[in-house]
């Protein structure tokens, strides 16, 4: 049997043919193996020339709202930067869970607030008494940490909670 595709050109021969003119035997799997080879050349070419076309196609795109958005500037009518609203959509408020945990004397608390609001971080115990305020007051919209020193305290589980906008986020610290 023989084989052809690309540069790739295989003979397979019997065991005697082998013996005889001292070439290697190739197992029965490996030549089953070295048969899809051509296979797998011809579909990498047929994927490249898929990809060709692809970002061929995607440049004429470009240029097609390249020139859209210019016409705009040269009549009036098309399409302008000013014509996209482009609003920062808010970033919803969030709580992370501290790190590290669990933690032996601080931990650090990550959030976000997505509004310019009043923002609280309170620390409960187990069994629901206050423990420590992190934060209270107004807050504009961004991701912030704060560092809770907890040397103080006991081990154990303690619940962190961030308030804000009318929700509450609570995650678990383990203090040990």
């Amino acid at each position: 049997m023989q084989i052809e595709g690309g540069d790739v050109s295989l003979k397979s021969v019997t065991r005697r043919q082998a013996r005889s003119s001292h070439l290697p035997l190739i197992s029965p799997r490996v030549q089953s193996l070295l048969e899809i080879i051509p296979i797998l050349v011809q579909a990498t070419q047929e994927q490249q020339a898929t990809i060709e076309q692809l970002q061929s196609d995607l440049a004429d795109l470009q240029a097609q709202v390249a020139a859209c958005c210019e016409a705009k500037s040269a009549n009036g009518q098309g399409m302008g930067q000013s014509d996209f609203n482009l609003e920062v959509l808010p970033t919803p408020s969030d709580l992370k869970q501290n790190y590290p945990n669990p933690f032996a004397q601080q931990t650090t608390i990550q959030y976000t607030i997505g509004c310019a609001c009043k923002a609280e971080i309170v620390v409960y115990d187990q069994s629901g008494r206050l423990i420590a305020t992190l934060i209270s007051g107004s807050t504009e919209p961004g991701t912030y940490s704060v560092n809770w020193d907890a040397s103080n305290l006991e081990s154990g589980i303690y619940f962190y909670t961030l308030i804000v906008d009318g929700q509450e986020f609570v995650k678990r610290a383990v203090k040990i």
